[in-house]
């Protein structure tokens, strides 16, 4: 068993874990950081399962389509417990979680949902592009320079890159090789390393600036 995972665990899912850990070490209470740690949590959770559906050969498929509905709907949640200016801005995660539910049960009801992640990933790229816009506007250079961007910037290419190749679905260009690793491989890796890496780096900065402590809760 220890040696099936070992030879199946992959270097996204140590680090997934790694930062999951990390989170809890470094715990401080805020209603931010909570839903930090429910996505990090649900990561942990879906590495988990899946490594042990692969070692016994099980199908995990749904696992990854609930997986997709909770990522993106609570990405959409912290981004608009964020930067909202009106409770009217949480529509768009209500319409997501409603779009999710019927696409899993109307219209891609057996394998993966490509356009419940699409959709999410969608959304909350064009919420955080209007939105950083009017702050650019307004010069608000402290929110730049803040932690609350560093949060909310470090899930932008994992989002980009994922959209890129579920928008590819089973094509042959998600399997091409190159320098001998595929396409999905490459990306896959290189855009979850860099979310977590950010996450990591978003969670030892509010640690150690006291000054940032609870300020945008």
């Amino acid at each position: 068993m220890i040696e099936s995972i070992v030879n199946n665990i992959s270097f996204v899912t140590l680090i997934i874990m790694a930062t999951f850990i990390i989170a809890i070490l470094f715990y401080r209470k805020s209603n931010t950081y909570f839903i930090l740690l429910m996505i990090l949590g649900l990561a942990v959770s879906t590495e988990v399962a899946s490594l042990i559906g692969l070692i016994n050969k099980k199908p995990f498929v749904a696992l990854y389509n609930l997986y997709f509905i909770f990522h993106q709907g609570l990405w959409l949640l912290l981004i608009t417990h964020l930067l909202k200016k009106s409770m009217k801005e949480f529509s768009f995660l209500f319409l997501f979680i409603l779009f999710s539910i019927l696409n899993i049960l109307l219209y891609e009801k057996e394998g993966l949902n490509y356009l419940t992640f699409i959709l999410g990933s969608f959304i909350y790229l064009s919420y955080f592009i209007y939105k950083n816009y009017m702050l650019l506007n307004e010069e608000s250079r402290e929110y730049f320079l803040s932690e609350k961007f560093l949060l909310l910037s470090s899930p932008i290419l994992f989002f980009f890159a994922l959209t890129f190749l579920l928008g590819f679905r089973d094509s042959d260009l998600r399997h091409a090789e190159i320098v001998g690793y595929d396409v999905y491989t490459i990306l896959s890796t290189l855009s979850n390393t860099i979310y977590y890496l950010l996450l990591i780096i978003y969670i030892f900065r509010t640690r150690v600036n006291s000054n940032a402590r609870s300020t945008y809760d």
